[in-house]
């Protein structure tokens, strides 16, 4: 699926748009086969990042899919979307704003009983994990638990997870761990290393 906003389908070329997912998901849940809806938080970048999750979960309040499974976006060289980010067309979202459109997304989620999956290495909470409705207000409990912690923390436990030291956001509270992303973001400042540019090559590593 990857988004519900037929603007951002156009974007991307995606063939189909939100009305032809819409009857083939309707078509799969009627005929008893399990479905399972994959989206793309981010794939709408900084432009179209509310229309992304608000059309989106407008598509899965119709469906009613089985599964919803996170796919957060990366863009690889050499893609289409690449060119257009380096052009400044396509205006990447960071990290913490991909969150607050995963969290804006699962808000407009009404009526389904759908399983909300995180389980993909380039989701930053792996741990979004969930049933609908029951588990909606837990699963927003827990990503506004990573927005509420000072930068610092926020810096830290990216890097702590894109680095493999961190699985979950608990592992901030472990004193060692903590300690040794902090020597990792500063050998990383004394040698005048983007972070973000680190990140994206950790996170290319997963692909």
């Amino acid at each position: 699926m990857e988004s519900g906003s037929n603007k951002i389908l156009k974007l991307v070329k995606k063939g189909a748009d939100a009305r032809v997912m819409i009857d083939a998901g309707l078509k799969v849940k009627e005929s008893g086969i399990s479905l399972c809806f994959y989206i793309m938080p981010g794939l709408g970048g900084k432009n179209l990042s509310r229309e992304n999750a608000v059309k989106t979960a407008s598509v899965l309040n119709v469906v009613n899919p089985d599964f919803i499974r996170v796919r957060t976006l990366f863009i690889s060289p050499g893609t289409p979307i690449f060119d257009l980010r380096n052009s400044g067309k396509f205006k990447e979202l960071p990290e913490i704003e991909v969150l607050k459109e995963i969290r804006l997304l699962i808000s407009r989620l009404k009526n389904i009983n759908s399983r909300f999956v995180s389980d993909h290495s380039l989701n930053l909470l792996i741990e979004l994990n969930g049933n609908l409705p029951r588990d909606k207000n837990k699963l927003i409990r827990k990503i506004d638990k990573f927005l509420n912690l000072a930068d610092e923390e926020k810096i830290n436990f990216i890097v702590g997870r894109r680095s493999g030291i961190y699985s979950k956001l608990s592992d901030l509270e472990n004193p060692s761990l903590y300690s040794n992303v902090d020597r990792i973001i500063n050998n990383l400042n004394n040698r005048n290393v983007d972070i973000s540019g680190y990140l994206n090559y950790l996170k290319s590593l997963y692909i």
